[in-house]
Parts: C-alpha cells; sequence; structure tokens
C-alpha cells in the first residue's frame, strides 16, 4: 500500500514527532541532546526552517518546526536523524536504526499550537493531547475543528 503523503502547510507551524527503536535510547549520553539539537538546527538553517520548541525524551523527540516550504521538512529530519544516528552508532559501537521508521507530522492552526506547545511543556490534557497525536498519526491538519476546541 502506498504511504499516505505528508501535508505540510508552508509558515504553518508543524509538529514532529520521532520515536526511538525497539531497545534503543534516542539519548543514551547527557550531552547527546545538545548534540541532536544543534545538527537538527543546523540542517533546519539550511532549508529556511527554524526550531520552535522541543521535548526530548528517550523515547521520542517532539519538535514544532516553522519551516519555509514543504520539501524542506521531509529532507531536514531525515539529514539530521541520519546523521545523529551514525554518530551514536559509531561512538557506541552499535549497527541499526536509532529512528523507528519515518518521522510523523501534522500542521499546526490556531488552538491546536497552543496546546502541542503546552504538549511540549509538559502541562498536556490527555484527552486533547490524544486527538493532537492521532492528528500527527494521520498527517493530517491539526486545527480548532479538528481538537473540538
Amino acid at each position: 500500500m502506498p504511504r499516505t503523503a505528508r501535508i505540510v502547510i508552508p509558515q504553518h507551524p508543524q509538529l514532529v514527532r520521532l520515536k526511538a527503536s525497539t531497545g534503543r535510547s534516542l539519548f543514551p549520553h547527557p550531552t547527546d541532546r545538545g548534540r541532536f539539537l544543534a545538527i537538527l538546527e543546523g540542517y533546519l538553517r539550511q532549508e529556511g526552517a527554524a526550531l520552535l520548541k522541543n521535548r526530548l525524551d528517550d523515547r521520542q523527540a517532539l519538535l514544532i518546526v516553522k519551516l519555509r516550504g514543504a520539501a524542506g521538512l521531509a529532507r531536514a529530519v531525515r539529514n539530521a536523524a541520519g546523521f545523529y544516528s551514525r554518530c551514536v552508532n559509531a561512538r557506541d559501537g552499535q549497527r541499526g536504526h536509532l529512528f523507528h521508521g519515518r518521522f510523523a507530522s501534522c500542521s499546526l492552526e490556531g488552538p491546536a499550537l497552543h496546546l502541542a506547545e503546552e504538549l511540549l511543556n509538559g502541562r498536556d490534557q490527555l484527552e486533547q493531547a490524544g486527538l493532537l497525536l492521532s492528528c500527527l498519526s494521520s498527517g493530517q491538519p491539526a486545527g480548532a475543528a479538528t481538537l473540538k476546541l
């Protein structure tokens, strides 16, 4: 079955989620979070995008990114995740995937942006956070109608 095309609305913030592969930690050492952010911000800058907010846990990375064009998000995140994975694997003497599959993303509009920021701040409202994460799974834009606000 073909993959669903990623919906990216230029100039709108995107919520992005990268998940860890089974049995792996995304950030096994204390300096890894800073290293990942530096790599990601470098690739985002090349695409004319900016990282607005992030929440980095051992099992997933949640990001809010504002971008200039649709193609730039996929290229920046793919390149950053690949480069970071190679760095961690080389340092730890490991092989294989650090990230699980493709990253998920959805465009954020209006109240959905505020909710995503709250989610990244750790003050999530479970029902609304679940709806927002389901938007990530479907790739559909998240707005007031989607979240029933």
